[in-house]
Order: structure tokens, then C-alpha cells, then sequence
């Protein structure tokens, strides 16, 4: 990554992807608004595959309410702005299916 100033454009992208993927999404989508660069790295799949719960494949196969995504980031907040119908019936939240594991 080529940034202009600052220790951070030694590390590289897959650092700076790790360091985010630790944060919440609210910090990654902050990240977005550093650079170009920055809103590049924090869009990729890899940091959101690590934001979305660890289940969401789960999630996904069992919803019968269609979810429409072309990456990670946007599973997540397809996710996060919905209740899910899973199971033929069942509605539950994202955060409570993370949490209670159905």
C-alpha cells in the first residue's frame, strides 16, 4: 500500500486487513474514510468474514428469507438490517441467532 505519510504505509495489506478484522464494523467502516487505500482494504471480504459471525454459512442456508450479496460486507449488513425466517417459520434476528446459536 503506497500512502503518503505515516509509519502505517510500511505495513502491508494484509496486516492493515488482519488489524481491522479485529475491530467491529463500525470501525471498519470508519477505516473507509482514511484513503483510497484504506477503503479498499476495509471492503474486503477477508476483514468481513471475520465480522460476521462465525455461523452465518449457517445463517444463510437455513434463512428462507432470499438474501442478495456480491460480498462479505454486504451479507453483513443484509444480515444486521433484517429478521430472518429460518427453519420454514421461525423469525429471528441476526444478533439473536449469533448469540443463542438456533
Amino acid at each position: 500500500m503506497k500512502m503518503e505519510g505515516g509509519e502505517i504505509s510500511r505495513l502491508p495489506d494484509g496486516c492493515i486487513a488482519h488489524i481491522l478484522s479485529l475491530t467491529s464494523p463500525k470501525d471498519a467502516c470508519r477505516a473507509e474514510a482514511v484513503s483510497p487505500e484504506f477503503r479498499s482494504i476495509a471492503q474486503s471480504d477477508t476483514v468481513w468474514e471475520r465480522l460476521l459471525p462465525s455461523n452465518y454459512r449457517d445463517i444463510v442456508r437455513r434463512s428462507n428469507t432470499p438474501l442478495v450479496f456480491s460480498n462479505k460486507k454486504e451479507l453483513y449488513l443484509a444480515l444486521s438490517k433484517t429478521y430472518l425466517i429460518i427453519d420454514n417459520g421461525k423469525r429471528v434476528s441476526m444478533y439473536i441467532y449469533m448469540i443463542f446459536d438456533f
